[in-house]
C-alpha cells in the first residue's frame, strides 16, 4: 500500500531559515557536509553554502555520464546539484556526510516496503557518518516514514525545524512562527557498511512480503 503523501514539505519555511536551523541544531562548522535530497533549484544547498557548509543536492533523474579524461586529470568537479536514482546509488563516498535532509524523491512515492524505497533508504544511511542524522520532512506523512525507518537500527524522534535563533524567537513573540515538522533518525555510532545497510533493506522487504494481507 502506498504511503500518504505529505502536503507541506520543507518549503513551508524559507530555505535560509531551514539552513540556519540545521547549522545551529547539528553544529555544522568547518568541513561539515550536508546532502539535500529533493534539491529542486538548489535554494537550500545555496543557503547552506552561504553558512560555510559544504552542501550538495540530488534530484530524481539518471546520472549523466562522466568524462574519463576529465576525471583522470582531476578536472571533474562534483556539481552542487545533480540527478540520481536513489535506489541505484548515491554518487558520493560512503560515510561522508554529517547530515542528510530528505524532502522528496520518487523512491518514496509508492509503497515504503518496496525494494526501491528500502534500498534508497539504505543508500542514504550508508552516506552518513556514524552517529549522524537523516532528517525527513517529506515526501510522505511522518507516521508512514517513522514506521518505514523503524526496521533499521537507529533512534527516531520528531522535531520542529525553523524554531531556533533570534529570528525564531522574534517570530514566536509576535505570533508569526511557522515551523516544519520532521523526523530526525540518528544512525548508530558504530560504523555500518554499505553492504550491511543493503542486507537490512532486503530483510525489511522480505518481512513485508511475508505479512498476511489485511
Amino acid at each position: 500500500m502506498s504511503a500518504a503523501r505529505l502536503s507541506n514539505t520543507a518549503d513551508s519555511i524559507s530555505p535560509s531559515r531551514l539552513a540556519k536551523d540545521l547549522v545551529r541544531r547539528y553544529r555544522l562548522r568547518g568541513d561539515a557536509r550536508v546532502l539535500d535530497i529533493g534539491g529542486g533549484h538548489g535554494e537550500i544547498v545555496a543557503s547552506l553554502r552561504s553558512c560555510r557548509v559544504s552542501a550538495f543536492g540530488l534530484f530524481d533523474g539518471p546520472a549523466p555520464p562522466r568524462d574519463p579524461e576529465a576525471t583522470a586529470a582531476g578536472q571533474d568537479e562534483t556539481p552542487a546539484i545533480q540527478p540520481a536514482v536513489l535506489h541505484q546509488s548515491v554518487p558520493f563516498l560512503a560515510q561522508s556526510f554529517d547530515a542528510v535532509l530528505l524532502r522528496d524523491s520518487d523512491a518514496f512515492h509508492g509503497a515504503l516496503s518496496s525494494p526501491e524505497a528500502c534500498t534508497a533508504t539504505a543508500n542514504l544511511f550508508a552516506s552518513l557518518k556514524p552517529g549522524q542524522p537523516l532528517v525527513c520532512c517529506g515526501p510522505v506523512s511522518l507516521d508512514a516514514m517513522e514506521a518505514h525507518l523503524a526496521v533499521f537500527p537507529g533512534v527516531a524522534q520528531r522535531i520542529k525545524l525553523g524554531t531556533g535563533g533570534l529570528g525564531g524567537l522574534f517570530r514566536r513573540l509576535v505570533g508569526q512562527q511557522t515551523v516544519q515538522s520532521a523526523i530526525e533518525f540518528t544512525i548508530p555510532a558504530k560504523p555500518i557498511s554499505r553492504l550491511e545497510w543493503h542486507r537490512l533493506a532486503r530483510q525489511a522487504v522480505m518481512a513485508a512480503q511475508q505479512q498476511p494481507a489485511a
